[in-house]
């Protein structure tokens, strides 16, 4: 991950770039990438959640992709991370899907800022194999599905499941 260069060109800014051997993150990786050197891999988090009470979802989510060019073009924002995690009373996510395909559209109507996008989903939303296609299908360049791997930790101490959580985590996923 990090920002797209000429390919017929080799420069200093493909040594720059993070690799990741899926796009399902675990919470090392997305820990990694927050603590990226900011010159070249800037985060910025963009809460989902918004309150029905005082915005549509239509408005909603046309300021998220608002917020998201200006962070982009303003602040050099390089790593977006869309979340769906502090929900709280009163308050909805937007869906994930809707969400990261209406940013990316948003922001490939700017001419630069959608090669320099890096969109990560940090979602309770994506628990299976098709979620995370259908993401990466809208845009998203990584996934980090919390709520599945926080499942499987709490089943690991209740003994549900005999091995520890993180090999539950590569290891369920193959007997399925």
């Amino acid at each position: 991950m990090g920002r797209e260069h000429n390919v017929f060109r080799e420069t200093a800014g493909y040594a720059r770039r993070i690799q990741f051997e899926s796009p399902v993150l675990m919470y090392s990786d997305l820990k990694q990438l927050k603590q990226a050197e900011e010159k070249h891999h800037k985060h910025q988090i963009f809460s989902l959640n918004f309150d029905p009470a005082k915005q549509s979802l239509q408005d909603a989510v046309t300021t998220l992709c608002a917020n998201i060019v200006e962070a982009v073009r303003e602040q050099q924002v390089v790593l977006v991370i869309l979340t769906d995690r502090r929900i709280a009373q009163g308050l909805i996510p937007i869906s994930c899907g809707y969400g990261s395909g209406r940013c990316t559209t948003s922001t490939g109507e700017c001419s630069a800022t959608l090669s320099i996008l890096i969109l990560i989903i940090e979602t309770a939303a994506a628990r299976d194999p098709h979620h995370f296609a259908v993401l990466i299908g809208l845009g998203a360049t990584a996934i980090y599905p919390f709520l599945a791997y926080e499942t499987v930790e709490q089943l690991v101490e209740k003994g549900n499941i005999p091995l520890t959580a993180r090999q539950a985590v590569f290891k369920l996923p193959q007997r399925y």
